[in-house]
């Protein structure tokens, strides 16, 4: 359970435009606001208690548990780098306040017993900090949770929705952001990223669960690009094990509040797309060839972009946006997306 997920949290996570949560917008601020009233406590008895006065309903319950757990539990980059951990279970979790995913998901458990909610801990495989292509698994070394809701069984990954982490100067550096794509996420996203155990094909939730053989030889993806709706995860899923692959853009995380509205599935050369992006901030989107500008469009209305572009040569095509930043500094250029023309 040493894997931290990194390359999925480039930036910060802005979770306005896309969330699994059922609340609308307005109760998941009032939740947070309550959780983040919760007694600065390591009573367990006492934290659940409070808890369970705001939820109305057994989701609400789950995204509660969730959001304090993503509020008052980081993850031991320390001992992480150290290669040395701490105990996972729930008491030691709450005393030290830090953890790694076998403390956030056995904790969640706990949380959730306390409150009358059905939850278990699912041990598995994970695409994380220190995933290759073409990895073969041998050990698991991530945990997550399923949550039952009505009878209906939700998958929850309350360390990755509680923070990311940034590598800097060689050290890894832990940013506390709540991350909603990892609270009742859609089974054929997550098993892009996790895979339980393999004797326990029944916890992918998935009506044909895949095989460890298949997980490995998943294309890598992005949660911003399931986030920013680029494809049907099910369809890809479903071309992956008929055989057809695609070459799949990156769709980077960023720090600015950005969608990507429509976009190819894939880059060809002298085959013509249509783009529309989404941004606050950002006067001009930038279309980088290898380390080469090629081209520039300018925003038109509601913060929109909308241009047709079509790639003259192979490599690497990105396409980023061109913001101000305070007086004194030069203008910034973000990566948005990553194509590459075979």
């Amino acid at each position: 359970m040493r894997n931290l997920l990194l390359y999925l949290f480039i930036g910060l996570w802005t979770c306005t435009i896309h969330s699994n949560s059922t609340s609308t917008p307005q109760r998941q601020k009032e939740l947070l606001a309550y959780v983040k009233k919760a007694p600065k406590s390591s009573n367990l008895d006492l934290i659940t208690r409070y808890l369970s006065h705001e939820p109305k309903n057994e989701m609400e319950i789950a995204e509660t548990i969730f959001l304090w757990l993503s509020q008052n539990i980081v993850y031991d980059v320390a001992n992480f780098q150290k290669g040395k951990f701490l105990k996972q279970d729930p008491i030691t979790t709450l005393k030290n306040k830090k953890a790694v995913c076998g403390g956030f998901s056995n904790l969640y458990k706990a949380m959730a017993d306390k409150m009358n909610l059905s939850a278990r801990v699912v041990s598995g495989y994970s695409k994380g900090y220190s995933y290759y292509l073409g990895k073969k698994f041998t050990n698991t070394d991530h945990a997550w949770n399923i949550v039952t809701i009505k009878g209906k069984e939700i998958l929850i990954d309350a360390t990755w929705g509680s923070g990311s982490a940034r590598k800097k100067w060689g050290k890894l550096k832990y940013i506390k952001q709540i991350n909603y794509y990892w609270f009742h996420t859609k089974p054929s996203e997550f098993v892009f990223s996790h895979l339980p155990e393999v004797n326990k094909a029944h916890n992918q939730l998935l009506e044909k669960p895949i095989s460890l053989n298949e997980y490995e030889k998943l294309p890598r993806i992005r949660s911003s690009f399931f986030k920013n709706r680029i494809a049907n995860s099910d369809k890809i899923l479903m071309k992956f094990r008929e055989g057809v692959t695609h070459n799949l853009p990156i769709i980077y995380d960023i720090d600015i509040e950005f969608a990507v509205i429509k976009a190819p599935l894939e880059m060809n050369e002298k085959e013509q797309g249509l783009y529309q992006f989404y941004t606050l901030k950002g006067k001009k989107l930038a279309i980088i060839h290898n380390k080469e500008f090629l081209h520039f469009f300018d925003k038109g209305a509601n913060n929109y972009f909308r241009f047709i572009f079509a790639p003259s040569k192979k490599g690497k095509y990105t396409i980023g946006v061109l913001y101000d930043q305070p007086k004194g500094k030069k203008q910034s250029y973000i990566s948005v997306m990553q194509y590459e023309v075979q």
